[in-house]
């Protein structure tokens, strides 16, 4: 019985970090697209120029839609199916 409920908990967390996952690199390519805008700016190319509010912004946004991309291919944990396992 132990078992089985150790192995939905893992389950449920390994969906979690899938999720926070998403969210992070999702997070992390604004973060790098932000930094091409700069060096664009920086070489002289007309392109706006973040704060950090906007940043923010771009940041959660990115995040969330990844985040939202993975819900989209793993809306819920998985369920695992009871195995009958006897201990002798």
């Amino acid at each position: 019985m132990g078992e089985q409920i150790t192995r939905r908990l893992l389950s449920w967390e390994l969906w979690v970090y899938g999720l926070v996952s998403g969210f992070i690199g999702g997070g992390a390519t604004a973060v790098v697209s932000a930094g091409g805008l700069a060096a664009a700016h920086g070489s002289g190319i007309d392109v706006p120029v973040l704060n950090l509010k906007a940043m923010g912004i771009i940041f959660l946004s990115a995040g969330i839609t990844t985040a939202l991309s993975y819900l989209a291919k793993s809306p819920l944990p998985p369920i695992n199916q009871p195995t009958n396992t006897e201990t002798k």
